[in-house]
């Protein structure tokens, strides 16, 4: 059904890996990202990264433990057994030791604190910590050279349906 994907005309997809950090990036300006959330009218927070592409991210780097960024109904959850809400607060839980993935709200001061977290989490038990984050490539943000702890291991295209708006409340 048209009407519950989240289409990103403008924008590429990347996935990044370093040790056992994983990160998917895109290539976009915010300004355009901005334009096109208000356009769409919908909360990009909630927008679920797509199941077929959860699932091979799940074969390859999984598989995950834990998820973050859900909504508190968990509608968009991959995991709903085993993730965190806003009601949950994933920033004051334990990533280190486990297998984790995470689909960011797409603004800068969430993104930096999940790489800042991240990495500090990672840091403390850098032989069994994974982290997977599905993250926009926004050079010119603040945050952005904290992704140099990552590596590019996939990009996906404009074009590329990798969200979809879940199913109302």
């Amino acid at each position: 059904n048209d009407s519950d994907i989240a289409y990103n005309d403008d924008h590429i997809y990347q996935l990044t890996y370093l040790n056992r950090l994983p990160c998917i990036v895109a290539n976009e300006d915010i300004a355009a990202a901005n334009e096109e959330e208000t356009n769409l009218k919908v909360d990009s927070s909630d927008w679920m990264f797509s199941a077929e592409e959860f699932s091979k991210l799940n074969k390859t780097y999984g598989a995950f433990q834990l998820e973050l960024f859900a909504d508190n109904e968990k509608l968009n959850a991959h995991m709903p057994d085993a993730c965190f809400t806003p009601d949950t607060d994933c920033f004051t839980q334990q990533w280190s030791g486990k297998k984790v993935y995470g689909n960011c709200p797409f603004n800068s001061k969430t993104i930096e604190k999940t790489l800042q977290y991240g990495l500090d989490e990672y840091m403390s038990d850098p032989l069994s910590t994974e982290l997977t984050f599905v993250l926009p490539e926004w050079k010119n943000q603040g945050w952005w050279h904290l992704t140099k702890q990552f590596e590019i291991v996939e990009r996906y295209e404009k074009n590329t349906e990798l969200f979809t708006i879940p199913p109302s409340r």
